[in-house]
């Protein structure tokens, strides 16, 4: 059984921010594709099966918003998808998350590791033009909203292992959607990773190699 990992970055997350991790995996003798699905902020379409091979399983790994297609794939091909890890998932109104971002820029008391937060190293005018794609596109935030909606009410039909991870410093309103996640799935596993907030990926990546091997390891998977 040849085994391939789907990588899909968050909202604010560039493709390459993924690298670290798709190389380990890569390593690991894993075929890998990462690929952004919201540009621009909206969903784009995609036919996963055009070029699978029939003997080809796979694993469906996201960040943030992208935690959305990996779960959408795992209710879609239900056979095909023999695991999902889920980093930082985002099930609430995006309108929360702006509110926690804002919020902790306007803190500069909180440390991690002894420097800033990922959100705290931006400022609001790199911020800004973030958060305007939203004001000037509202077709696209309705688009994202409604396709958030839907698979918040389908998440308790997601069959197959699944790993939940995040940072002790993690934004509120992506707790919120990690409590709803282990009322809805009971089977789910998660770990809290310590001494970071909502960019695992980008602080503390060889922690991450480290979980996300081993959940593999777990479900027997083979490259």
């Amino acid at each position: 059984m040849n085994t391939k990992i789907w990588l899909f970055p968050g909202l604010n997350m560039k493709v390459e921010t993924f690298g670290q991790l798709q190389r380990f995996l890569e390593q690991q003798g894993y075929a890998t594709a990462c690929v952004a699905i919201f540009p621009p902020l909206g969903q784009e379409q995609m036919d996963y099966e055009a070029e699978a091979a029939e003997d080809e399983e796979w694993i469906c790994i996201g960040h943030g918003a992208g935690c959305l297609e990996a779960i959408r794939m795992a209710l879609q091909y239900k056979s095909r998808v023999k695991g999902l890890v889920t980093i930082s998932p985002n099930l609430q109104p995006y309108s929360l998350i702006q509110m926690s971002m804002l919020k902790i820029l306007a803190r500069k008391d909180m440390k991690i590791n002894g420097g800033l937060s990922p959100f705290e190293r931006s400022s609001k005018e790199e911020l800004t033009p973030y958060f305007d794609t939203f004001a000037v596109q509202p077709s696209k935030m309705l688009e994202l909203e409604a396709f958030r909606k839907t698979l918040k009410n389908q998440i308790q039909e997601v069959s197959q292992p699944w790993l939940v991870l995040h940072g002790d410093k993690e934004l509120p309103a992506i707790m919120k959607s990690l409590q709803y996640v282990k009322r809805q799935v009971p089977h789910v596993l998660s770990y809290q990773m310590p001494h970071c907030g909502h960019y695992l990926p980008l602080e503390d990546p060889k922690g991450l190699d480290k979980q996300i091997r081993a959940f593999l390891n777990q479900i027997v998977v083979t490259a």
